[in-house]
């Protein structure tokens, strides 16, 4: 990430899940939000300094992002 930031670059992942069973970004994802809870799908995520984050459940991001226990 420190490079990317660096050559200025913005990151963008996609948490949506997949029916190929392919997990997206190591299983964070929106499966994992729904089975657990958003928190533990997304906090990693947003640790890491992504800029975007591609979901089928944005308003269960935002309460995430907005520091809040959703879960």
């Amino acid at each position: 990430m420190g490079r990317l930031r660096r050559d200025r670059l913005l990151t963008w992942i996609n948490s949506e899940t997949l029916t190929t069973g392919i997990p997206l970004f190591a299983g964070y994802d929106d499966s994992r939000a729904v089975n657990e809870s958003p928190t533990a799908a997304w906090s990693r995520v947003l640790d890491l300094g992504v800029d975007a984050v591609q979901t089928e459940l944005p308003w269960l991001l935002w309460y995430v992002r907005e520091g809040h226990s959703a879960g």
